[in-house]
């Protein structure tokens, strides 16, 4: 399986970097494949990049027939921001994978108690 995850706001590819190769490190071994969106790492003061950088991050990996499924790497009151610079039927497909994940993660993380670091 292939994702592909991107920063569609807060930039927490930055801002916590060793929570982040500890969760591809966890991804990588249970067989996925990952796919960097081009703003991983990146910051643009409180978001991962300007509003267009943003949604062309997420439509260079619509495009990218090879991937499976497109994670958010974190949510953020910015998001909502990009929706309209996406492209409307390709990103249709792929939103309910997108929200399906959102979901399973708040889910797991009402569940679940993050390690101490």
């Amino acid at each position: 399986m292939k994702v592909g995850f991107f920063s569609s706001s807060t930039p927490i590819t930055n801002i916590s970097p060793t929570r982040f190769q500890r969760a591809e490190r966890f991804m990588e071994s249970k067989g996925i494949t990952l796919v960097a969106g081009n703003l991983t790492g990146q910051q643009d003061f409180y978001r991962s990049g300007s509003i267009k950088r943003r949604a062309e991050e997420i439509n260079q990996l619509i495009h990218d027939d090879s991937i499976n499924i497109l994670m958010a790497t974190i949510g953020g009151l910015n998001t909502n921001a990009i929706l309209v610079d996406l492209i409307p039927t390709l990103f249709y497909l792929k939103l309910i994978s997108i929200i399906y994940r959102l979901i399973l993660k708040q889910l797991l993380a009402i569940r679940m108690q993050p390690p101490c670091c």
